[in-house]
């Protein structure tokens, strides 16, 4: 499963939490932290995952937002 999460730290700073959670074990499999809420973030995430599973191919599941599409 993945999803995005955005953290409000300081005056008026952003950060985004894009993690991928295996639902075999509920270990984290990948994460990226990015400044912007964006397909690069979702991307670097994936391609984390799919290096950490190494043979796996991965079913993927999200919210459907518009990064996902």
């Amino acid at each position: 499963m993945t999803d995005i999460t955005e953290f409000k730290y300081g005056s008026s700073k952003k950060t985004y939490l894009s993690a991928i959670l295996g639902l075999y074990d509920g270990s984290i499999i990948s994460y990226v932290l990015g400044q912007s809420n964006n397909n690069a973030l979702v991307f670097t995430t994936l391609e984390d995952a799919i290096n950490q599973l190494d043979e796996e191919q991965p079913l993927i599941h999200s919210n459907r937002g518009y990064r996902y599409l």
